[in-house]
Order: structure tokens, then sequence, then C-alpha cells
């Protein structure tokens, strides 16, 4: 690739001006920045003033965009590098797929930042991993509810809503992310959802016609079968006060045990 920073600079020395270089000041940074081609831009090169990620455009032929979800879908590709803000200030460089997120970092001269800004850096990479493979799990172990909150929000995804992963080259999925900050999946959700209406639930928690549970904010009464009619998509999730249980059961929300688990 043509080294585009170093056509720029002319007769400046890219390696004059690298990571860490005395030649790498302030005033040369705002100098490259507004004369830089827009199109391409040397990525190696650039590693010496991470600033510069926010005006690259294409990295080794592939496009670079902002990664923000649209109506609470993110999509991701094989084809593109992706710019975020979860590294705090700075603008950080993420890519899905056939070019892993270490060879990112390696082209990116990353093992050179300060350990704080290396660590801001990794830790955005766990994020945007666990949540591309739907490994929400990891996401509840690794972060606490408030960066998972921030970090969702950062890239456009609401909570309170339900969340879709549309991902080319890892794992694309549905989860429904709590108010609290807790990814369900739909497949938890479903099994919750079932667990309601597949049984007498007369029979299993002594419940009766007058019984009211509550799932997100809607009352629910059983059937002539004992049966709740939850429908499909509704959050029947226990945590975050979602869901609260009839008054024969305690009237509270669940600790995160399925209805019923208590009795077999």
């Amino acid at each position: 690739m043509v080294n585009a920073i170093g056509s720029v600079i002319g007769a400046a020395s890219p390696e004059r001006l690298s990571a860490g270089s005395p030649g790498a000041s302030r005033a040369a940074a705002e100098t490259l920045l507004q004369t830089m081609p827009a199109d391409s831009v040397s990525l190696s090169k650039a590693a010496w003033e991470l600033r510069l990620i926010g005006a690259l455009t294409r990295v080794k032929g592939r496009p670079v965009v902002d990664l923000q979800a649209v109506n609470n879908v993110l999509t991701i590709t094989g084809e593109a590098f992706y710019r975020t803000k979860l590294a705090g200030k700075l603008n950080h460089l993420w890519r899905s797929g056939p070019m892993p997120y270490e060879e990112i970092r390696e082209e990116l001269g990353l093992g050179s930042l300060e350990p704080e800004t290396l660590a801001a850096y990794e830790k955005a990479d766990r994020f945007l991993i666990a949540l591309t493979k739907g490994r929400g799990q990891t996401l509840i172990a690794q972060f606490t509810a408030e960066e998972r909150l921030e970090y969702f929000g950062k890239l456009g995804i609401k909570a309170d809503a339900w969340v879709t992963i549309d991902n080319a080259s890892g794992k694309s999925g549905r989860f429904f992310l709590a108010k609290d900050g807790t990814p369900w999946s739909e497949d938890q959700i479903e099994s919750a959802r079932n667990a309601w209406n597949n049984i007498d639930n007369r029979q299993w928690h002594g419940l009766t016609e007058d019984s009211v549970l509550i799932v997100n904010g809607k009352e629910y009464k059983m059937d002539e079968n004992g049966r709740f009619n939850i429908p499909k998509g509704e959050p029947v999730i226990y945590s975050a006060g979602y869901v609260v249980f009839p008054e024969e059961m305690g009237g509270y929300a669940s600790d995160g045990v399925l209805p019923g688990s208590r009795d077999r």
C-alpha cells in the first residue's frame, strides 16, 4: 500500500513521527490531520497518533465506518473496519472476522501505548467479541451493569428493548437488554414464558382464577386450563422488576429461579 502519510509530509520522516518520538508534536498532528488524503491512510504509520483513527476512511482497501446500531439492530460484516468510542475519549478500531483483533492491535502498535490506554482498548475488544459471539454470560461476568449500559449506549443500543445482532462473520442473534443492563437471550425468555404458559398453574402454584401475574407492567390472568397466555416477545425475565409473581406466590420479582423449579 502507498504510504499516504509519507506522501503528505514530504521531507518529514514517518519514523520521526512514530509513537513517542520527539517529532510527534501536537502541531504536527494537527497539520497532518488537515492535509492527509481522505480516502486511504497507512494504518501502521498512523499508529503514532491514535486521534488519526477518527480521520480514517479506508484501511487495507476496506472501509472504516462507525459502529452504530440502527433501531437497536447492530450490523457487522466481514468487509469493514469499525470505529467506536468504547475506549473512553480515544477512537477505537475493531474488526470482526478474517482479521482478528490481535492483528489490528499489532498493526496499530498498541503495545507501545500507556498501560491505561492499552487496557481500555483490550476491554473494548473483549466487550465486542462477547457481544458479537453471543456470549451473554461473559458480558455479565466481566462487565458491571454500569459498564454494560455505557458500552451499549455508545453503540447506539437502547436498554429496555430487544436487540438484534446481524453478524456476517460471527453469531447473529436476538436478545432483550433489560433496563439494569442484563442481556437475556431469546431462548432464556422463551423458556420462562413457556413455564407459565404450558402448565396448570392452579396445581403447580395453588393459583386461582383471580390470580394476577405481571409481566413488563401488563397484567395476565389464567385461562380455564390454568395457563397464562403470555404472547411471544414479552420480556419474561427475572430481573429489574419485569416479572411480579401473583400474591399467592409472594407478590415479588423472582430471584432468577424458574417458576415451579422449587416444587420439583
